[in-house]
């Protein structure tokens, strides 16, 4: 308890993996619009859209936005059964977001 000095030597974290809560959404709202997102650094910018699709298609969600470097600075967004989209803003993912939400 208490404050951790940070002049008292090395610090190490123990970094314990979690439950994954995307595969999960799906159970918990079975009529909702599900929306993933993959940061991929490595590989090509195929590879992460792969890596996309296999995301939705393990979670079943809706879409997928995927960016990082393996997609230079573009995000592309992938949904189910549509062509992909790809923005080089974060304004215009975000509007197109927005306006593909069902009302």
């Amino acid at each position: 308890g208490g404050k951790v000095d940070s002049r008292g030597g090395p610090l190490w974290a123990h970094l314990i993996p979690t439950p994954k809560i995307l595969p999960q959404l799906r159970e918990w709202f079975p009529r909702g619009w599900i929306t993933g997102w993959k940061y991929e650094v490595d590989g090509l910018e195929s590879d992460a859209v792969a890596r996309g699709v296999a995301q939705m298609s393990g979670a079943g969600s809706d879409a997928c936005v995927v960016n990082g470097p393996a997609c230079g600075t573009d995000w592309i967004w992938l949904r189910q059964n549509q062509a992909a989209g790809r923005f080089e803003s974060r304004a215009a993912l975000l509007q197109a977001l927005v306006d593909a939400v069902p009302r």
